[in-house]
C-alpha cells in the first residue's frame, strides 16, 4: 500500500515538473540547435587548431626567416670574403699537406672534415627549406580569419578552443535528452494511470480487510474493557474516508478509536474523552488482544490501576504479566495486586541529603520484594500478616 502510492506520488512529480518546463524546454532545445549549428558549421578537426598556430606562427615571421637563412646560407658557403666552408676546406689542405705529422693534426683533420659535412648538410637543409617557403599573404589572411573564428566561438562558451569538441558532444547529448522527454510525457502519464489503478485495487482490499478486523478488534476489547474496571464502557473503531481523493500510503480512510467509559454516555474520539487511567487500560486491551501478532518490544503502563481495585486490580496484573511473557513490559503501579504479578520489581524511591534530593532505582530481591508488597497492602509498619499476605502474592503469581 505504502509502495504503491510512493510510486504514484513520485510518477506526479516527475510528470509536473516535466509539463511545468515545458516552455523553457523548447526555448532549450532551440538554442542548442542554434549552438550545435555553429559548431558543425566550424567543423574543426582533430590536431587543426595546433597545425594552424604554428602555420601562422611561420608565416606571420616569413620575411625575418627569410632574411635569417640568407644570411646564414651566405656566411657558411656564399660569401666571396669568406665563408666557413672555404674556411673549412683551406684549414683541411694545410692540415693534409703535413706528412709524418703528429697524430693529434691526423684527428684535427679528422674533426674539419666532419665541419666541413655537416655544414654542407646544414646549408642544403637550409636551401630546401626556402625552396618550399611559401610567404602567400592570401594564405595568411585565410588563416588569421580561421583562427578567429575558432577563438570566438570558443569565447563564446567560455571553454579552451581544444574543447569545442567535446562541448559539442554535451550539447548534443542534451538535445538528444530533451528530444525524448515528449516520449517520457506520454510514458508518464501511462504509468501514472497504472499506478493509480494498482492503488486502487489494493486500497480497497485494504478496507475490506479493515472493516471485517475493525468489528472483530471493537468486540473484543470491549469485553476486556469491562473487565479492568469499566463496567458498561463501550469500544468502536471508526473508518472515516479520507476527503481528498489522492492515494494516501495509509490507504482510502482514516481510522478513529472511540470510545464511552461510562453507561449512557456517548461515544467519542478516544483522545477527547479519556483519562490517563482509562487510556491506559484500553492500551492494555488493545495490546493483549493483539500480542499474538504484534511485534513491539517494550510497552510502558502509566497509572492503569488508577480507579480500581480488589478483583479488577488482580485481572490488570495477570493481564500485564501474560503481556510480559511475550515482551518488555514497564509498569507505574500502586497496587499490590498489580506489583505482586511482577517477573521483576524496581522501587522508585527519593534519596536526600543535606542539600539535595533526587530519584533512585532499586533491583529488589526476593525478600525486600515481599516487604514492599506488604508495605503497599498495609502501610509502613510490617506485621506477619501483612507480610504472609504478600509472600503468598507474590508465590501465586508464578
Amino acid at each position: 500500500m505504502q509502495l504503491a502510492a510512493q510510486r504514484w506520488r513520485q510518477t506526479r512529480q516527475e510528470l509536473e515538473r516535466l509539463s511545468n518546463s515545458g516552455d523553457e524546454q523548447r526555448a532549450r532545445q532551440q538554442l542548442l540547435s542554434y549552438q550545435l549549428e555553429e559548431l558543425d558549421n566550424l567543423a574543426l578537426g582533430e590536431n587543426e587548431l595546433e597545425q594552424l598556430e604554428q602555420e601562422h606562427k611561420s608565416l606571420t615571421n616569413a620575411e625575418a626567416l627569410f632574411g635569417i637563412c640568407r644570411q646564414v646560407i651566405d656566411q657558411c658557403s656564399e660569401s666571396d670574403s669568406g665563408n666557413v666552408l672555404n674556411a673549412l676546406t683551406a684549414s683541411l689542405n694545410r692540415l693534409s699537406a703535413v706528412t709524418g705529422g703528429p697524430k693529434a693534426l691526423d684527428e684535427a683533420a679528422t674533426m674539419i672534415a666532419s665541419a666541413q659535412i655537416q655544414v654542407e648538410e646544414a646549408v642544403g637543409e637550409l636551401n630546401r627549406f626556402l625552396d618550399n617557403f611559401d610567404a602567400d599573404p592570401m594564405r595568411l589572411q585565410a588563416l588569421e580569419e580561421r583562427l578567429d573564428t575558432i577563438y570566438t566561438l570558443a569565447r563564446k562558451h567560455r571553454v579552451h578552443p581544444t574543447e569545442l569538441p567535446h562541448l559539442q558532444q554535451r550539447l548534443m547529448e542534451e538535445l538528444e535528452g530533451l528530444n525524448a522527454s515528449d516520449e517520457s510525457l506520454e510514458r508518464l502519464g501511462e504509468e501514472l494511470a497504472a499506478y493509480a489503478q494498482h492503488y486502487q485495487t489494493k486500497a480497497r482490499e485494504l478496507s475490506a480487510l479493515r472493516k471485517q478486523a475493525a468489528a472483530q478488534l471493537a468486540t473484543a476489547v470491549e469485553q476486556e474493557v469491562q473487565r479492568l474496571g469499566m463496567p458498561g464502557g463501550r469500544f468502536c473503531i471508526e473508518l472515516n474516508p479520507f476527503e481528498s481523493a489522492e492515494p494516501s500510503p495509509h490507504g482510502l480512510e482514516q481510522i478513529e478509536l472511540l470510545v464511552s467509559a461510562n453507561p449512557g454516555q456517548p461515544l467519542k474520539g478516544l483522545a477527547k474523552v479519556a483519562s490517563g487511567g482509562e487510556l491506559s487500560r484500553i492500551s492494555l486491551a488493545i495490546q493483549v488482544i493483539t500480542a499474538q501478532t504484534s511485534r513491539i518490544p517494550t510497552l510502558v503502563f502509566d497509572e492503569v490501576d488508577v480507579g480500581i481495585g480488589g478483583p479488577t486490580a488482580e485481572i490488570v496484573g495477570q493481564l500485564l504479566r501474560r503481556l510480559g511473557e511475550r515482551g518488555q513490559v514497564l509498569t507505574v503501579t500502586h497496587l499490590p495486586q498489580v506489583a505482586a504479578q511482577g517477573h521483576h520489581h524496581l522501587f522508585v524511591h527519593k534519596v536526600r541529603d543535606s542539600e539535595t534530593t533526587h530519584t533512585a532505582v532499586a533491583n529488589l530481591g526476593k525478600r525486600e520484594r515481599v516487604e514492599e508488597v506488604a508495605r503497599m497492602l498495609g502501610g509502613i509498619d510490617l506485621t506477619k500478616e501483612s507480610l504472609a499476605h504478600a509472600r503468598k502474592m507474590v508465590v501465586t503469581s508464578k
